[in-house]
């Protein structure tokens, strides 16, 4: 019993520091010091940030079914790519050997073939503003099976002439029941286990089932194939452990495990396979979440940096190739917070300074002249030093001597060397001419040329203009091989020379398509056949294929 209220007050103050104590015990358990980011997806152009929306405009003009998913991860641009550095002893992003030494990180770090990245290299390929190309947009297009695009035929021609004609039903199943796209199982694979040197018609040891010590098992992912000792002994021991004894079995589990542990986990593009910027879950156009530091960052499939940008070539051609690249594909885009005004891809060029600005990329020669031999190409972007500018005129051309970041010194036609503030020379020749056959009613057409050219050559008797699937196309649109133009009354074939697929682009898919015919690995049909005659010989040959190449890596004509 309590004598005073001195007594009192003294355990009345023990008691609420007690409370305080246990309040403060089960508080603190619940404190996280990882950082929170509120992520959001907004459905719609209007959605992204100024910065991302004239090149996805230009797109959705190109491919009115395609559409966009701006994905705010709500991550600040630093600390992404703070995060994709890593201990330089095991770095996070890597880059091939081969790379130029802008590319690489001053660590020195280097192992199997691949070297640390440089900060520069990461910031370049981790911007999504950079890869707004219709071909290179397909490393953020939505990993998902399409039973009304993807089915059991497409998957057959997708592996036609690889070593992988002869699983196209386990692919077909292992889409379905993974819930990922055949296009995108087929590029991986492709990616991971294709023999070097084969051009996919071979695959590595991991897929043979005859690797000593581990016959009967196959890996088609490279699942466990890491950078520390032996990758294909790492893949074969992982297939071992999971059982994958048979090619289907590794083909359908293996894409399973990747829509689990991947797709379905809320890494469900290319870009977010390396990228692990995004939470445990798929979220869909306006629904968010809240995750932290711990969910982020270390969940990423692969190390070298390339690897999306890669995917999306592969991807792209697969669509283009089936016929299938104006379905309804969405893009699923990143956004950081506090992005810069553009990720510059380093180049290590100092001196006078120029870009290349082509389509593809700029065939390099040892002399400055169409005839002399190729040393090397360059892609859109790249950078030289100009060691002395117009220095010759040959074939048509102005060429500039030039140093490149390898430190290759070789020529380029100037008219696709840029100096920041320089205006381009505009080609002699548009490229959007055409000719009318009434003979075997058709129109010829040059690479460039739109309906509107088309309207305003053949003159007031043209009434209809519709693409190869029968739809009206509008002034601005690109007029392809195979559509249909109605002129007073009779019905003619347009016929786009390097336009093999009718999308109206000459690009590099069309000498895919060309190359694939000549080795017989695919056969070019229809309106096709006279798209690819570039030099017009009655006959598809490698001539054509050079005419194409030379057209879209050094702007050469194409003539009718």
């Amino acid at each position: 019993m309590l004598k005073n209220t001195n007594e009192i007050g003294k355990y009345k103050i023990i008691s609420i520091l007690l409370i305080l104590i246990f309040m403060n015990i089960s508080i603190i358990p619940t404190v996280s010091n990882a950082a929170q980011y509120y992520q959001e997806v907004r459905s719609g152009i209007e959605a992204f940030p100024e910065s991302y929306k004239e090149k996805l405009r230009e797109l959705s003009k190109e491919h009115p079914n395609w559409s966009f998913d701006a994905y705010y991860t709500g991550i600040d641009w630093s600390t992404a790519v703070t995060n994709q550095i890593g201990p330089h002893t095991n770095p996070k992003s890597r880059v091939p050997n081969s790379s130029d030494a802008s590319w690489k990180c001053s660590c020195g770090f280097t192992k199997d073939g691949f070297a640390c990245a440089s900060e520069q290299i990461i910031k370049y390929y981790m911007d999504p503003r950079n890869f707004l190309t219709d071909t290179n947009i397909f490393q953020f297009s939505e990993m998902s099976f399409n039973k009304n695009v993807h089915t059991l035929n497409t998957v057959k021609s997708i592996v036609k002439g690889t070593f992988l004609e002869q699983y196209a039903q386990d692919i077909y199943d292992a889409s379905e029941q993974s819930g990922i796209s055949p296009f995108s199982i087929r590029a991986k694979i492709i990616q991971e286990v294709t023999k070097p040197g084969s051009g996919g018609k071979e695959g590595t040891d991991s897929v043979s089932g005859k690797y000593p010590g581990y016959e009967g098992y196959y890996n088609f992912f490279n699942y466990g194939a890491n950078d520390t000792g032996n990758p294909i002994v790492n893949a074969l021991e992982y297939a071992k452990s999971k059982g994958w004894n048979t090619p289907r079995k590794a083909i359908i589990e293996g894409a399973k495990l990747m829509g689990s542990s991947y797709v379905n986990a809320g890494q469900n593009t290319a870009y977010f396979y390396k990228f692990d910027v995004v939470g445990k879950k798929i979220l869909q156009a306006g629904q968010t979440q809240i995750v932290d530091t711990s969910m982020l960052f270390t969940h990423q499939y692969m190390t070298n940096i390339v690897d999306p940008y890669s995917q999306s070539i592969t991807l792209y051609n697969m669509y283009a190739k089936n016929n299938v690249l104006d379905s309804n594909i969405n893009f699923i885009i990143p956004v950081y917070n506090n992005m810069p005004g553009g990720s510059d891809k380093p180049s290590g060029v100092t001196g006078d300074v120029y870009y290349v600005d082509v389509q593809d990329a700029l065939i390099l020669r040892s002399a400055p002249s169409k005839t002399a031999s190729k040393v090397g190409s360059l892609s859109r972007g790249d950078k030289v030093e100009m060691l002395q500018r117009n220095c010759a005129q040959a074939d048509g051309y102005e060429w500039d001597k030039i140093k490149t970041a390898k430190g290759t010194i070789c020529y380029a036609a100037s008219m696709y060397l840029k100096k920041d503030g320089e205006s381009q020379p505009t080609p002699t020749d548009p490229q959007n001419k055409v000719l009318k056959d009434d003979n075997t009613k058709e129109v010829k057409a040059q690479p460039k040329t739109t309906v509107k050219n088309l309207k305003d050559q053949l003159g007031n008797g043209v009434t209809s203009i519709k693409n190869k699937n029968g739809q009206d196309l509008n002034d601005n649109d690109l007029i392809g091989t195979g559509a249909k133009v109605v002129i007073s009354g009779n019905e003619y074939t347009v016929i786009k020379l390097g336009d093999v697929n009718g999308d109206g682009k000459v690009s590099s898919v069309d000498y895919v398509w060309i190359e694939d015919h000549i080795m017989g690995d695919d056969e070019i049909k229809g309106a096709g056949i006279k798209g690819a005659d570039v030099n017009k010989d009655g006959r598809i040959s490698s001539l054509d294929y050079v005419l194409i190449e030379e057209y879209i890596m050094e702007g050469s004509s194409i003539n009718l």
